[in-house]
């Protein structure tokens, strides 16, 4: 977990001060940091810094409140209040509603072979690190784990990902429960509550070409 740490710090590091590490191993990583100091990008740090103290702070005073939903929420009124985003400050954008796209990307023959071995390996590096994840957070909080359940489970989720053109599926769910009020309501409801919200239409939007492009298929 300790390995695991430190390559997760690193690998986010240079988000925090806004600037691109592009080294690949822990020690480059740490000189190429050191070196890109004077580079770094105050406002974003900024409000890094502030993130990070209100999740601790949440954390420390009001234990049973969702810390890094709150500290995410204030970074946004943050970015939205005093403009950071054309300040520089990185950003999501735009988050497009309505229903996702259900189908298959046709792949063109060629690259099938490398496709196949690049999914795999990744595959296989995916799970093996999280199931060291998992064990960890279910040694810590007193139950067992299936591992056979946990393949079929991550395997189902990252197919209905790569159809509705989602994300990859890991385990970063026992994480955020470990972090925030761990009840049924919260960790189940609130966020099938979210999803749908941003399923909704935007009223009077138009829609996208991406949409009428494959309405017209």
């Amino acid at each position: 977990m300790n390995g695991m740490a430190i390559t997760i710090v690193l690998g986010q590091i240079g988000k925090v001060f806004g600037f691109a590490i592009e080294s690949g191993r822990i020690l480059p990583r740490l000189i190429e940091f050191a070196s890109k100091l004077p580079l770094t990008h105050l406002p974003t740090l900024g409000v890094r810094v502030t993130t990070f103290v209100v999740m601790r702070g949440v954390r420390r005073f009001f234990p049973r409140l969702p810390a890094p939903l709150i500290a995410v929420a204030l970074a946004v009124v943050l970015v939205q209040a005093f403009a950071h985003d054309a300040a520089g400050v990185a950003v999501l954008g735009a988050v497009p509603a309505g229903l996702p796209w259900i189908g298959w990307n046709p792949v063109p023959p060629a690259l099938l072979g490398p496709l196949l071995t690049g999914a795999a390996g990744l595959a296989l590096v995916s799970f093996t690190s999280g199931m060291v994840t998992a064990r960890s957070f279910a040694a810590r909080n007193g139950y067992e784990i299936d591992v056979d359940r946990e393949f079929i489970a991550l395997g189902a989720c990252n197919v209905a990902a790569s159809l509705s053109q989602g994300f990859a599926v890991t385990w970063p769910e026992s994480i955020i429960q470990t972090h925030i009020v761990n009840t049924r309501w919260f960790n189940n409801v609130l966020p099938t509550l979210l999803v749908m919200l941003l399923a909704l239409p935007s009223p009077g939007a138009a829609p996208s070409a991406s949409s009428s492009t494959r309405s017209g298929r």
